[in-house]
């Protein structure tokens, strides 16, 4: 009854089917902003002139990509149906106490787009000593080196550090005061939402729906993309004040519990594929 094509991959190379199977309900999932189609001219047409016009619906992750698919692709409103992404709420210990050293985590793979750089650029202007970020995730090992020179060439080598990938990650979240998302792009951060659901600060880029999950100056903050300064400044705040840090943690915390928590998400997804099915 339903074919749901799951990212741009799978929706370009099987998306032609729902030209000949008309009895079939075909969906896409979009989870990502249509950057990759500036690139791609020819995939922007097959997308936007083509398939788009077979969906029987649109499924995205965030505002942000449901606006953007209605401004740019010319897809109209009752086709698109947003339903945000979702976590697990696990076992969180977190004790909120003045520590010698704070831990941030910066949980990302180590691509360009996640501008680590911008973490290093701001952590070379913070003046205090008693913290340290955590880089965790893999990436391409010459990206990897000059990340690791940059930090090197600020002097920064005992303030940041380059942990690959965890397989305890449970016990690292557990650890860490703050989570960081310094990203250029973004179609709707899970990091973000693992962050809150260990009780978390953020600060994060602006940058596809990350505002959408936290609220500024209540759950994190919200800078510019690029906005070092900012960023710097942000991360200053929360390693000075311990009671801000549970204060912002604590209501993320309850925001994932109240909104996405994957028991939700799994319902709207149900709901919806069983509403598809039961206007055949």
């Amino acid at each position: 009854s339903i074919i749901n094509l799951y990212l741009p991959h799978s929706y370009l190379l099987a998306g032609w089917l729902s030209i000949f199977f008309r009895k079939i309900k075909f969906l896409m999932t979009r989870r990502s902003l249509n950057n990759y189609q500036r690139k791609l001219p020819f995939v922007k047409f097959i997308e936007t002139q083509i398939l788009h016009k077979y969906m029987k619906n649109i499924l995205v992750n965030s505002r942000a990509i449901f606006e953007q698919m209605i401004e740019e692709e010319n897809v109209k409103k009752e086709k698109l149906k947003l339903i945000y992404n979702s976590v697990k709420i696990k076992k969180c210990y977190k004790k909120y106490k003045n520590k010698k050293i704070v831990q941030i985590i910066f949980l990302a793979n180590l691509i360009h787009y996640k501008n680590h750089k911008l973490v290093i650029e701001s952590c070379r202007s913070i003046k205090e000593k008693n913290f340290q970020v955590n880089f965790v995730g893999e990436g391409n090992p010459h990206y990897v080196n000059e990340l690791k020179s940059l930090t090197l060439s600020y002097n920064l080598k005992d303030k940041i550090k380059f942990l690959g990938k965890i397989r305890d990650l449970d016990k690292i979240m557990n650890e860490s005061d703050i989570g960081i998302l310094a990203s250029d792009e973004e179609g709707f951060s899970n990091a973000i939402l693992e962050y809150m659901s260990y009780k978390l600060p953020v600060i994060a880029t602006d940058v596809g729906g990350n505002s959408e999950a936290i609220n500024h100056g209540y759950t994190g903050y919200i800078v510019r993309k690029g906005d070092y300064k900012n960023f710097s400044k942000y991360l200053t705040k929360l390693i000075l004040d311990v009671n801000l840090r549970k204060r912002l943690g604590l209501a993320g915390y309850q925001i994932v519990k109240q909104k996405f928590e994957v028991s939700k998400n799994i319902i709207s997804y149900h709901d919806f594929y069983k509403n598809l099915i039961s206007n055949d």
